[in-house]
């Protein structure tokens, strides 16, 4: 993919939704006692794996951008 500094932007932004997610998680574990401990973590479990990913494209692009010289100040 070709990116330019509004993708970068972007990414940054949406990766920074983890801390909206990890919100909704905690109050939805506090509002319903009956999750389970093994619930918990896989819910965790998979929000590490889809954010493992986000934050490769989210290097991914910098890496490219960078390499590009497009990141002046």
């Amino acid at each position: 993919m070709n990116y330019d500094r509004f993708d970068l932007e972007q990414l940054i932004l949406k990766n920074w939704e983890i801390t909206t997610e990890i919100k909704h998680l905690y109050e939805k574990v506090l509002e319903d006692d009956s999750y389970t401990r093994d619930q918990i973590a896989n819910y965790l479990l998979g929000l590490e794996a889809i954010y493992e990913v986000k934050f490769n494209k989210l290097w991914d692009c910098f890496e490219q951008l960078t390499s590009q010289g497009k990141l002046t100040s």
